[in-house]
C-alpha cells in the first residue's frame, strides 16, 4: 500500500476512533490537568499521534484540544508552559 502525501486530502478525513481519541482526551485534560499541577505547576505533554491541527472537515485535530483546555483547566501554569 502506497503511502498518502501529506497534501492529501483523504488522509486528514477524520475517522471514528480519532473522534473518540478527542472526546477522551477532553475529558482526561480537564480531570487530571489541575490534579497533575499541584506538585509543582508544571505538566509537559506530548502527543505521538497529534497529526495535523485540522482535518479536512474543519474538526480541531487534539493539538487544538489541548491548547484550548490546558488554559482552561490549568489556570495557575504562566502561558510559555502551556504548550
Amino acid at each position: 500500500m502506497a503511502r498518502k502525501s501529506d497534501s492529501d486530502p483523504d488522509k486528514w478525513v477524520m475517522a471514528p476512533h480519532t473522534r473518540a481519541k478527542h472526546q477522551i482526551l477532553q475529558k482526561y485534560l480537564a480531570a487530571w490537568c489541575p490534579i497533575l499541577t499541584r506538585w509543582n505547576g508544571r505538566i509537559v505533554y506530548i502527543d505521538g499521534f497529534a497529526g495535523r491541527a485540522r482535518y479536512h472537515d474543519g474538526s480541531e485535530g487534539s493539538p487544538q484540544i489541548a491548547a484550548k483546555k490546558y488554559p482552561l483547566t490549568c489556570k495557575n501554569l504562566r502561558r510559555a508552559d502551556r504548550i
